[in-house]
């Protein structure tokens, strides 16, 4: 279960660095051409999409970082919601 939820947290860092390239690559632009709303709008929900998974990778973390420092060995499921 751990394995399958590390390949996930893989995918969704992937994932932010895309999302992050897109967004500085466009925000490169803006200085270059007249800012538009549409492009602003975007680039403002890939930043929201990159909050959003960061904070399920902090919660992911924390809860790693919980379970390792218990003395105790009880089974539990950890879900990320990304």
């Amino acid at each position: 279960m751990m394995n399958q939820k590390i390949k996930m947290l893989l995918g969704d860092v992937e994932r932010i660095t895309t999302v992050v390239s897109s967004a500085e690559e466009r925000l490169a632009q803006l200085h270059v051409s007249r800012p538009e709303g549409a492009k602003l709008v975007s680039i403002r929900e890939e930043l929201a999409e990159v909050h959003t998974r960061l904070e399920g990778v902090r919660e992911f973390v924390l809860a790693c970082q919980s379970k390792a420092n218990r003395k105790t060995a009880e089974q539990e499921d950890i879900d990320v919601w990304l």
